[in-house]
């Protein structure tokens, strides 16, 4: 075979093992919609190759509706992201509480997803006010499926946990994150609790998940062509 058609192999190559996106791009930029429009039953998008799905979301207290809550979604180059936000904030006054249960899947194959960080953006609650969020990823499942049962050996649980308690508080954790085996489905439930210990109050303005990835499994096939190309022109040459 000639160098072009060597060339040629590597481009159909590249084709065969590009990455398939599964289901339409997730609302972004002005068009990002809020939380109702990810909870239509059956209902997944895209960030590029790294697709969402299976959102659900409950609370009880004080009532924040889904309605008010914008989710915006980006990719970067370390992975991709998913924000929620309100423009009315979340927030609890003198006597409230409220509990947010947020729940999501992210499902990319090829992808794999080997870490997860989440960030907490809010205002200083007022003493004795304070903002926790617990997180449990499903590594290697989904929610509510085998992560959703009681007798979870595999995939694993992971929990990570944000707080804001005020002020100065040695206690405070406004960034979490965690690495783990590399797999390519992942579970996500927040648990979110604003709550005013009675006369003070809590709010937070938004809530960051970042997926961590590392190179899709194509990604690795292509190099490995286009290395394999260069060694057999090389040899050619040689000989």
């Amino acid at each position: 075979m000639n160098r072009k058609g060597w060339l040629l192999a590597v481009v159909l190559g590249a084709l065969l093992v590009r990455p398939v996106v599964a289901g339409p791009a997730c609302p972004h930029g002005e068009g990002a919609e809020t939380l109702d429009w990810y909870l239509v039953e059956g209902r997944s998008c895209s960030i590029g190759d790294f697709t969402v799905k299976g959102f659900t979301y409950s609370n009880t207290g004080v009532t924040m509706p889904e309605s008010a809550i914008t989710v915006y979604p980006s990719a970067g180059p370390q992975g991709p992201s998913l924000r929620f936000s309100s423009a009315t904030d979340f927030y609890v006054g003198p006597g409230d509480r409220a509990v947010l249960e947020l729940v999501y899947n992210i499902d990319p194959p090829p992808i794999i997803i080997r870490g997860f960080e989440e960030d907490l953006e809010a205002y200083t609650p007022n003493f004795p006010g304070f903002v926790t969020i617990d997180t449990w990823l499903c590594v290697g499942g989904a929610f509510p499926g085998r992560c959703g049962a009681q007798e979870v050996v595999d995939p694993v649980l992971l929990p990570l946990h944000l707080a804001h308690y005020g002020a100065d508080n040695p206690d405070n954790i406004l960034t979490d994150s965690i690495m783990f085996e590399p797999t390519s489905i992942l579970g996500v439930w927040h648990t979110i609790t604003l709550d005013s210990g009675g006369t003070g109050d809590a709010s937070f303005t938004s809530l960051g998940n970042q997926a961590y990835t590392v190179p899709e499994p194509g990604t690795w096939l292509l190099l490995g062509c286009g290395l394999l190309s260069l060694a057999v022109l090389r040899r050619r040459r040689a000989g």
